[in-house]
């Protein structure tokens, strides 16, 4: 209970506390090996896996634990700059284990960090079929084919899944509405969005930066400054959020609100040449029409 609570540091003295007068309890090698991999400790949780596993040699959970662990320690070389090595060692992994959804997700994920998308989705694909209730699968689906391929059609499906499978994770809900942005549709991504921002404790600029998208595109500009002045406060160096926010403005025909929106988009790097030569056309003196 306390490592499905995000309390897995509080979980790990205890577990140790039964090993120690219970030197035959399994499952609590097998919850310590889950412990440790929730506190991104991998390497640390082989030991107690193999334990389990050797212990309980007709337990398939314990000998699907144990694999599960080997693919989250290869994950982290890619922590210490070793992605090659931890696509190889992964596909060897999935070729000895192809059944197993776990092992494909995490070769997906070292294929992302070597940015090789395409072999990633085949992966994820594949991973969905075999466990179709697991939602970071279907999420990480949804990033690769939005935020890789840039295909907002193709990742909607995958990321309203992850959605329905884990409602509070506000990652999940914040990507699904960006997809619904690049999809155009814009009441859907508000309602979305609304419900990440909504939360008291929500201070990431990104949903907000997406809400304001897409206001804009709904043209509900006043709604679209509110948001986006919110997002430019939590994140003072976005080129994209102060470029959104020009647009509002520029929707509200605000000309001087406009300029210093998109000026300062300017000066953080922002490229896309039609809101530059917008702005170039205003700072000469044409009035927004």
């Amino acid at each position: 209970m306390l490592r499905r609570t995000s309390r897995a540091a509080e979980a790990e003295p205890l577990l140790q506390k039964v090993i120690e007068s219970a030197p035959g309890a399994v499952d609590a090698y097998k919850e310590l090996a889950r412990v440790k991999m929730a506190l991104n400790r991998a390497s640390d949780a082989v030991g107690d896996a193999s334990i389990a596993a050797a212990m309980a040699e007709n337990d398939p959970d314990a000998q699907r634990l144990a694999i599960e662990v080997k693919a989250a320690k290869a994950l982290e070389s890619l922590g210490q700059g070793q992605g090659a090595l931890a696509v190889q060692d992964l596909t060897a992994l999935r070729d000895q284990n192809p059944e197993l959804a776990e092992v494909r997700l995490a070769l997906a994920k070292a294929l992302v960090a070597q940015r090789q998308a395409d072999a990633a989705i085949v992966e994820l694909q594949k991973a969905s079929d075999l466990d179709p209730k697991n939602a970071e699968t279907l999420y990480q689906l949804g990033y690769v084919n939005l935020v890789m391929k840039g295909n907002p059609a193709a990742a909607v499906g995958a990321l309203e899944k992850a959605v329905a499978l884990d409602p509070g994770n506000a990652g999940y809900r914040t990507n699904l509405g960006a997809a619904l942005n690049g999809q155009k549709q814009y009441d859907r991504a508000i309602a979305e969005l609304g419900k990440v921002t909504a939360a008291p404790e929500y201070n990431r600029a990104e949903g907000w930066i997406y809400l304001g998208q897409a206001y804009v595109g709904a043209k509900k500009y006043k709604d679209a400054v509110a948001a986006l002045e919110k997002a430019t406060a939590l994140a003072p160096t976005s080129d994209q959020a102060y470029a959104t926010l020009g647009w509002a403005y520029f929707g509200l025909k605000d000309a001087d609100n406009f300029k210093k929106a998109a000026g300062k988009a300017r000066s953080l790097g922002y490229k896309e040449p039609t809101l530059l030569q917008y702005l170039g056309r205003i700072e000469a003196g044409e009035p927004i029409k």
